[in-house]
């Protein structure tokens, strides 16, 4: 299930995924969630903050969005990850790029799972 506004349904479901583009880290009232539940925040910036695993101890917190590169990449300027990390919004474009593909590939909020499977 999809859903724009979760609230209702965090007493009941067992995953939540966030993948937004809203700049706040407070999205979610992990007050509502179920215990055991699992949270994938793959939104950059996130939009839960590092209090809510301090809050809830008893919801595990998975923080998404990067990833390893092959090699030893240089981005020319400091883009807050680790060595040969990168944002996955970045690594798609590059990918595109290196397939040489120049197109509006994953454009606004409503992305096709094919596209996802896809790439």
């Amino acid at each position: 299930m999809v859903v724009t506004d979760p609230t209702a349904y965090l007493a009941a479901v067992d995953l939540v995924i966030l993948a937004t583009s809203a700049l706040t880290d407070d999205l979610l009232d992990v007050s509502l969630l179920r215990p055991g539940a699992v949270v994938c925040d793959v939104a950059r910036p996130p939009n839960v903050g590092k209090q809510a695993a301090v809050q809830r101890p008893d919801v595990l917190f998975i923080e998404s969005g990067e990833l390893l590169l092959p090699g030893t990449p240089d981005f020319g300027f400091n883009i807050n990850l680790p060595p040969g990390s990168a944002y996955a919004c970045l690594a798609e474009t590059a990918l595109l790029a290196m397939e040489g593909r120049f197109e509006h590939y994953t454009l606004g909020r409503t992305i096709d799972i094919e596209r996802v499977k896809e790439i």
